[in-house]
């Protein structure tokens, strides 16, 4: 008989119950959730939210949580509160005087700013933007290539593998000279800024050209250069840290019906066999995100 693994959150929480609740302060929302990490895109070509998601079980999986937003208004210092960095993909064309200042006082007192491809023409109304993220979109190209990584030992890239993938082949302009360039596009004999980092304040930027579309973003080397500029951003006690969650363990205990979905009511097919053990307490609250503003709480156990 085939063995069926049964791997849902009902079964993590028959150890215990949980309740949220919903709490402003920054500390409540961070104390039980891993890296937390705005996701700010829009509604254009480049499809930030079908791009988001191709990468959520990567960065989900090692206890980074994305949380997806169009909504430019959300830049905005209560909501920035409840996060360590930000990833800008899109093309927004307009930030407000007030957002642009949230945005730089977050990242001034020690966050993250993650900027992928075509963020970097986000908010062309703002030098102060242009500024931050080191330099802006000027024309482009496409092919499919490879970067050569110049500073490989640099810790926001440091164990990336360089990957081949078919994307836009982009040229920077208004560069900020206050930067250091980690990778570049040879092509022609030219040799183009790709990816790179800059400090503001008490904080970090990483941009990196690359991610027109879903072949750049189904690269397993494209999952790791951007989980890598996250936690170089957020900190170093980010780069160090290891949110790897328990590991599940499956007994064959006896049998479980298996209803698929849109089957009809009743319809089975073969039972689940391999059924997981359920999890403590404490491994139920490691394997759970949380939205930012609530946190979760042990009722009974």
């Amino acid at each position: 008989m085939r063995t069926t693994r049964l791997s849902v959150l009902a079964l993590t929480l028959l150890a215990a119950l949980f309740f949220t609740s919903f709490s402003g302060s920054k500390a409540a929302a961070q104390s039980q959730e891993r890296l937390q990490v705005l996701f700010l895109g829009d509604t254009g070509h480049h499809q930030p939210a079908k791009r988001m998601l191709q990468i959520y079980p990567y960065m989900a999986a090692r206890g980074i949580h994305l949380v997806y937003t169009d909504d430019v208004s959300e830049l905005n210092r209560e909501n920035l509160a409840h996060y360590h960095a930000l990833i800008f993909f899109g093309n927004s064309p307009v930030i407000s005087k007030s957002q642009e200042t949230a945005l730089l006082d977050f990242v001034a007192s020690g966050k993250g700013l993650v900027t992928l491809h075509a963020g970097i023409a986000m908010f062309g109304n703002s030098d102060a933007y242009t500024n931050l993220v080191g330099g802006m979109f000027k024309s482009h190209g496409e092919g499919t290539f490879t970067v050569n990584h110049i500073r490989p030992n640099h810790p926001a890239i440091a164990g990336v593998d360089p990957f081949t993938s078919w994307d836009e082949t982009y040229i920077h302009m208004r560069h900020n000279p206050d930067k250091v360039v980690l990778a570049v596009h040879e092509e022609d004999g030219r040799r183009e800024p790709w990816t790179w980092v800059r400090e503001h304040g008490e904080g970090r930027v990483f941009y990196t050209a690359w991610g027109h579309d879903e072949r750049t973003w189904s690269q397993a080397g494209f999952h790791q250069l951007v989980e890598r500029g996250l936690r170089w951003a957020a900190g170093d006690w980010a780069l160090e840290a290891d949110w790897s969650p328990d590991a599940l363990t499956y007994a064959q205990d006896g049998e479980m019906p298996n209803y698929p979905a849109g089957l009809g009511w009743g319809v089975t097919e073969e039972p689940f066999t391999d059924i997981q053990h359920p999890l403590s307490p404490e491994a139920s609250v490691n394997q759970t995100f949380i939205e930012p503003g609530f946190s979760m709480n042990l009722f009974a156990a």
